[in-house]
């Protein structure tokens, strides 16, 4: 993940929990506009069950769940 702090700097992102992976950017066409694409994971270490509330001590609690997103940024 070398290149996660070089995208991270580019887009101004200070959320450390945002992993890039090195083939995170690509190029795609939206209705014949070509945009850049980055793709990253969002995790972190839950603070506690968002079910039963039970707190996280010791990585006792596991967050296995993606929601992929979009984020849009202004045309640099």
């Amino acid at each position: 993940m070398p290149n996660s702090n070089c995208i991270r700097t580019l887009l101004n992102i200070p959320d450390k929990n945002i992993i890039f992976d090195n083939n995170s950017v690509s190029k795609t066409v939206t209705n014949g506009i070509t945009y850049t694409t980055v793709d990253a994971v969002l995790t972190y270490k839950p603070k506690c069950c968002p079910k039963c509330g039970c707190v996280n001590e010791n990585y006792s609690i596991t967050k296995h769940s993606f929601t992929k997103c979009s984020v849009k940024y202004n045309k640099v």
